[in-house]
């Protein structure tokens, strides 16, 4: 029967073991997502063709957003051409703010009016003309906040939507401004800086893993020619953990690289932001060039709703105006008798 402070061989190896299967699960790990986001960025595994790759990876990125940009212009402007056109939205915009002034206008006039007949009216009378009042109030800030946001949509759209609603031929004359590839020169030169020090990274976690492994095999053989005491296999241990923490660092190394250099890739895949519009000294963002059919869509609907709530106040506020007039006219015929 072994003493209560000496460890088992086999127990001061699994120990050991742990410690050690830690160290590799988490290079493990380390090494698949590092793999993955290569492969993403469109690198290889094999760090020696990562100069060449960068290029020949950043140089299809640019040219399948060109690309794709293109084919979103020309496809929206086939959407555009069966629109009423920008001008219609604008019409529309502008109709539905000119209906609503006078929706407002039409609220004051029921409100001083509502003010000078308060006295005048019963408990149960003020208590529905208070509820009309706020609901009105609420709908009538709603409806200005929405119009507001309709209006800053369409002005950031409406350079988008005056190139796509141009002939067939035109559009497609506008794209050639994405026939020539953007230099990536930049990108490249900070992205290889980048896989330099994930090469440096990778060589001080490869050490670390040499290091367990090395250090698995001799403490093991030491626990053969000694007693093992709990506090030998725990300052053994606490040295994998070392490791570990080492390798921990080395992770966040490569998050941090890995990062930087997506942003990279990602600045290639979608380059040029911004156009020269077809008016002298202005630009147009290709953003705005690739949403514009779905936004009409959307801008359009917002512009209809707007029509329909104001429609609806109107009716509301000359409701209850004829109806506080109404009982105007009925307090004179009572005064009067």
């Amino acid at each position: 029967m072994s003493s209560p402070d000496i460890v088992p061989l086999i127990d001061a190896v699994a120990a050991l073991s742990r410690g050690r299967d830690a160290v590799d699960v988490l290079c493990a790990e380390l090494t698949l997502d590092l793999r993955q986001s290569l492969r993403a960025l469109g690198l290889s595994a094999d760090s020696s063709q990562w100069h060449d790759d960068v290029r020949h990876s950043m140089k299809i990125l640019n040219r399948e957003y060109r690309r794709d940009v293109k084919a979103d212009v020309i496809d929206n402007g086939r959407k555009m051409r069966r629109t009423k056109g920008a001008n219609e939205l604008v019409l529309r915009v502008l109709d539905v703010a000119r209906k609503f002034a006078a929706s407002e206008t039409q609220y004051s006039e029921f409100k001083t009016l509502y003010d000078a007949q308060r006295g005048r009216l019963v408990s149960a009378e003020l208590f529905q003309y208070n509820d009309v009042l706020k609901t009105v109030e609420n709908a009538m800030v709603a409806f200005k906040e929405q119009l507001t946001i309709t209006r800053q949509r369409l002005a950031s759209y409406l350079p988008a939507f005056r190139i796509l609603e141009q002939p067939q031929r035109d559009v497609r004359a506008f794209t050639w401004r994405l026939d020539a590839p953007v230099s990536q020169r930049e990108n490249i030169r900070a992205a290889r800086s980048l896989l330099v020090r994930l090469v440096e990274v990778q060589g001080e976690r490869g050490e670390i893993e040499l290091r367990s492994g090395a250090m698995f095999v001799a403490t093991s053989a030491s626990f053969m020619d000694a007693p093992i005491t709990p506090e030998l296999v725990a300052a053994q241990v606490s040295k994998f953990e070392e490791i570990a923490a080492a390798i921990e660092n080395c992770k966040t190394a490569q998050v941090e690289i890995l990062a930087q250099l997506k942003e990279y890739f990602d600045d290639a895949g979608a380059s040029p932001s911004s156009l020269a519009g077809i008016v002298p000294d202005t630009t147009v963002e290709v953003s705005t060039l690739r949403d514009a059919g779905a936004c009409y869509s959307e801008i359009l609907a917002a512009v209809e709703l707007l029509h329909e709530i104001n429609d609806s106040l109107e009716l509301t506020i000359s409701r209850v105006t004829s109806r506080l007039k109404h009982r105007v006219t009925v307090n004179k015929v009572v005064l009067a008798m």
